[in-house]
C-alpha cells in the first residue's frame, strides 16, 4: 500500500476515507506502518472504552506521540485509562458545556456571521477551509488559553501562533 499511500499523502485523510467506505467501516493499512482505522462507532467504543489494553499502538505510535507526554496519548493501557478517567468528568460538568456553548455561541455572532455578511456584500472570494480553521482556532485558544486571538477578520491576519500550531501537527502527522 506504500505507494497508493505516498501518492495520497496531500488528501490522506479523504483516501482514509475512501478506503474505509470501501471496507465496511474497518480496515488494515499496511504501510512504514500498520494502521487499523474504523470510523464505524461501535470498535471505536470496543477499542477505546471496553478493550483499550488488547489494542497496542505499537513503538513507531509511541515514538510519535512521545511529544505530548503521557496521558490520553499514552501506549499504557492503565495510564491512558487513568488520564481519561480524570478528564472524563470535567467535559461532562454542566458549567464547561455551558462556557464551551458560550464561546462558540459569541464566536459565530460577533464573528462568523458579521464576516461572511461582510464577504457576501463585497462580493470576495474566499477560502472557506481557512475561514472555519480560524474560527475553530479562535474559539480553541479562547476555551484553552483564555484569550482569543481575533484572526477572524475581513483583513484575515496572519498569526504566527496559528501557523505554529499547523506545522506541528503536520510534522506530528508526518
Amino acid at each position: 500500500m506504500l505507494p497508493s499511500i505516498l501518492f495520497n499523502s496531500c488528501q490522506f485523510h479523504d483516501y482514509v476515507t475512501h478506503i474505509l467506505k470501501h471496507c465496511g467501516g474497518t480496515a488494515e493499512i499496511k504501510g512504514p506502518i500498520n494502521i487499523l482505522a474504523t470510523s464505524d462507532p461501535q470498535n471505536v467504543d470496543y477499542i477505546l472504552n471496553k478493550n483499550f489494553g488488547n489494542y497496542s499502538r505499537g513503538s513507531s505510535f509511541i515514538d510519535i506521540s512521545e511529544a505530548f507526554g503521557a496521558g490520553v496519548f499514552s501506549s499504557d493501557a492503565d495510564v491512558w485509562k487513568h488520564s481519561r478517567d480524570i478528564l472524563k468528568p470535567f467535559f461532562r460538568w454542566k458549567s464547561f458545556e455551558l462556557l464551551v456553548e458560550r464561546t462558540i455561541q459569541n464566536k459565530l455572532e460577533i464573528c462568523l456571521f458579521p464576516l461572511l455578511d461582510q464577504v457576501k456584500e463585497q462580493f470576495m472570494e474566499v477560502n472557506l477551509q481557512d475561514i472555519f480553521r480560524r474560527f475553530t482556532f479562535d474559539s480553541i485558544c479562547s476555551l484553552v488559553m483564555g484569550f482569543d486571538p481575533n484572526s477572524l477578520t475581513i483583513d484575515f491576519p496572519k498569526f504566527h501562533l496559528s501557523k505554529a500550531f499547523d506545522q506541528v501537527s503536520y510534522t506530528v502527522f508526518y
